[in-house]
């Protein structure tokens, strides 16, 4: 029995319509993330079995659209056995040097020589001389913008595994609060939060930033939790490839007062933003809004961003003072502003909402405040 590995928010119709905007003649998609939400495929890193994104430079993955909306995939072929794709067509190889070949073959036979092919900033150089060499002459167009527009906006079935892959997170957070005291290991904390994520549903995990006090948070260390620190937990599941991004706040013995008031500031001025999450409103318009927030409240605006849209990545675009994309229901937007205290922490807040038709729905559920652990 064929089991189906649909892509939940593929649309096809919208594509075309891309792809017709650009002037393109067919596109080429090389990334795990673009394959996958074109075809279903799972080849991402958080995939339940992830060997296929593991052994990609040995078994390549392509998917090839043409101008009539026909998917090719061209997959290693025992990859493909027992499974059903979203796609039209199914090319099978045993190895690089063979899917090259089926690539080459795939490209000469439908589109030809002289037209404009699509292809992701991604596609390696190495792979882009060899296209130019087969179908020269060629005009090689970089497509990303299709690909942000496409994603943008979420199917209901996306939006469900968003929901979900954010539930995750706060499970999780919730698990390790009784784990959280002095004594403690940095990378234990880790290993149990990604330990927590698998069981409580996660496919795959996307991040565990986990910080004590103002330390690096982006990379393990092995630290001990002291007393009078603070500590940041940083969750992203990942859903099916859907991600999630939460950030909550602990600390160890009484919170410092100029800790506890700017955390409060930073909260309600994320609120403030996420509530201004509706149709029409403008990515640089609501970057001057949290601007002028900071300013009242005393602060320094020194935020690049203030957030970026999640799905599967955990951030997809940017949502800086150069971004003029005006919001529509169906994008979800993670908002994340913080404030530096003079002793290094990063203070604020974190959450994720949908927009829709009405007042923006935020997925987090789970209170915001600093949790005080015993020293």
């Amino acid at each position: 029995m064929n089991v189906k590995f649909y892509p939940p928010g593929f649309n096809l119709t919208r594509l075309m319509e891309l792809m017709d905007s650009a002037g393109v003649d067919g596109l080429l998609v090389t990334s795990p993330e673009n394959v996958a939400y074109l075809t279903g495929y799972p080849c991402l890193p958080s995939s339940g079995n992830p060997i296929l994104f593991a052994i990609r430079n040995h078994y390549p993955f392509f998917a090839y659209i043409n101008k009539k909306g026909e998917k090719f995939l061209i997959a290693w072929e025992y990859s493909l056995l027992d499974i059903d794709l979203g796609v039209d067509h199914l090319i099978k190889h045993v190895n690089r040097d063979f899917a090259l070949i089926c690539l080459r073959e795939l490209l000469q036979r439908e589109l030809g020589v002289g037209k404009n092919l699509g292809i992701e900033s991604i596609c390696e150089f190495q792979l882009t001389t060899s296209i130019q060499d087969w179908l020269s002459p060629v005009q090689l167009t970089v497509v990303d913008e299709i690909f942000d527009q496409l994603r943008l906006i979420k199917s209901p079935a996306e939006l469900e595994l968003l929901r979900k892959s954010c539930q995750i997170d706060e499970q999780t957070l919730v698990d390790l609060l009784p784990l959280i005291k002095p004594g403690l290991r940095r990378s234990a904390l880790i290993s149990a939060a990604k330990s927590r994520m698998i069981i409580n549903g996660a496919s795959g995990i996307g991040h565990c930033t986990i910080s004590f006090g103002a330390s690096n948070p982006e990379v393990e260390i092995n630290e001990v939790l002291e007393g009078d620190r603070l500590v940041i937990v940083d969750l992203g599941a990942v859903l099916y490839g859907y991600a999630s991004d939460i950030r909550r706040m602990l600390y160890v013995g009484q919170i410092p007062e100029k800790m506890q008031q700017l955390h409060t500031v930073m909260c309600e001025i994320v609120e403030t933003i996420g509530n201004a999450l509706v149709p029409g409103a403008e990515i640089r318009e609501l970057c001057a809004q949290a601007e002028a927030l900071y300013l009242q409240n005393g602060l320094q605006p020194n935020f690049t961003h203030i957030g970026h849209t999640i799905g599967l990545q955990t951030e997809e675009v940017w949502c800086d003072r150069k971004n003029t994309m005006k919001l529509k229901p169906g994008m979800v937007v993670n908002v994340e502003l913080y404030s530096m205290l003079a002793s290094g922490e990063n203070i604020g807040d974190e959450e994720t909402y949908i927009v829709t038709d009405g007042k923006p729905e935020r997925i987090n559920q789970l209170s915001k405040e600093i949790r005080m652990v015993q020293g």
